[in-house]
């Protein structure tokens, strides 16, 4: 066990600074910058064991079985790349899955396989800060995999959610943000409110087996009463069993080509959604501003070998 320290400050201070330099020219050398911190927090038997794993062909699948919603691992840089046509991130160089352990329980293991036959999409008309490019997805959704669309609303939110009938899939392109001190704080709905992450939680069962929250901030977290808190623990509370989504904000053009790929990768190519999240890190190699610090953003949650059948066929 490595015991670290002032992970929420240091958590904090990452994800300001990296907003702040959505733009700038040093983003690129920023990002280094935080790899080589994680990295330096990683004991050097984990990097031995993924070299080992990584002598074999094709990129090592790792899962991260943890309770520590500080920090981004998958930003650590490998000191010697296993792939050095990719950025030396741990995301880029191997296949990363999230799973939220608990240390006074024990933790079912996530679902290797899924086998979804619905989807619903979120969205909503915002008044302030419009959401172009989220609407443009949503249709995209709605055309290419019969998605039922949802309104932003929180009580159309919370049917969709409830009941074993509920969609398989959940897409929610809307405003998001996260806060330590839970002012504002979740999913940004139409009236300006936020649908809170204990509402969520506050589903008695849910159909929801994978949920893409492409909304900013969203997939940061806390600690609270020693227990890992947060919009994806709600969901994987709930029954979810695999979630994507970022830990800051992103660029509303980037994140809605981010989705529209992943469900063609993943519904109808087959790839593992980690692996389809491991392409689009190592396709940043030489990229700067949104297209830098959007795909790094993202993180996935569950096995990072799941397999995902969709068995509803489009128009």
């Amino acid at each position: 066990m490595t015991t670290l320290g002032g992970e929420a400050d240091w958590a904090r201070s990452v994800m300001r600074g990296v907003q702040e330099r959505k733009d700038a020219y040093d983003l690129a050398h920023y990002l280094k910058g935080v790899g080589r911190e994680v990295s330096s927090a990683v004991p050097e038997e984990v990097w031995a064991a993924l070299r080992a794993a990584g002598e074999r062909a094709g990129p090592p699948s790792v899962l991260l079985a943890t309770w520590d919603p500080y920090v981004p691992w998958e930003l650590g840089l490998l000191p010697q790349p296993l792939d050095p046509a990719a950025p030396a991130y741990l995301g880029a160089q191997a296949v990363v899955g999230r799973w939220i352990y608990s240390d006074r329980q024990r933790t079912p293991a996530p679902s290797a396989h899924l086998q979804p036959r619905t989807m619903s999409v979120m969205t909503g008309d915002y008044t302030v800060a419009e959401l172009k490019e989220a609407k443009a997805e949503a249709k995209h959704l709605i055309r290419h995999y019969r998605a039922n669309p949802v309104d932003a609303t929180t009580d159309q939110v919370l049917m969709a959610l409830e009941g074993e009938r509920g969609p398989g899939i959940l897409h929610l392109a809307v405003h998001g943000k996260f806060s330590m001190e839970e002012l504002e704080d979740g999913l940004q709905m139409v009236d300006g409110t936020y649908l809170s992450r204990r509402s969520v939680s506050g589903v008695e069962a849910s159909g929801v087996r994978l949920v893409f929250l492409n909304s900013c901030q969203v997939g940061q977290g806390r600690i609270e009463l020693g227990a890992y808190a947060g919009m994806v623990p709600a969901f994987l509370g709930i029954g979810a069993q695999a979630a994507v989504a970022p830990l800051w904000n992103v660029d509303d053009k980037v994140a809605k080509n981010f989705a529209q790929d992943f469900y063609k990768a993943v519904l109808k190519g087959g790839t593992a959604p980690a692996e389809y999240l491991r392409q689009q890190r190592a396709g940043t190699l030489g990229a700067a501003g949104a297209e830098l610090s959007t795909p790094l953003a993202y993180l996935f949650f569950g096995h990072p070998r799941l397999t995902v059948q969709w068995t509803a066929e489009g128009p």
